[in-house]
């Protein structure tokens, strides 16, 4: 994400359980997955970004939505 100055990617087919939120170096990422075999999704969103997110809705473990307020 930052070679190719990426500011949000939305993430799919994550190995993760849970839903958390998780800051890897200067990204926070938002996620949900079940338990199950399926897998889960996520919001990785960049260090200029991430202080705007003011609504995370996981609606299940394949939706999930973020609110940025600029």
């Amino acid at each position: 994400m930052k070679r190719r100055r990426v500011n949000i990617a939305c993430l799919q087919e994550t190995k993760w359980k849970g839903k958390k939120v998780k800051d890897i170096d200067s990204f926070k990422l938002w996620y949900r997955g079940e338990a199950n075999n399926k897998n889960g999704v996520g919001i990785i969103v960049d260090k200029d970004l991430k202080e705007e997110v003011v609504d995370v809705k996981r609606i299940g473990d394949r939706i999930i939505a973020i609110k940025l307020v600029f």
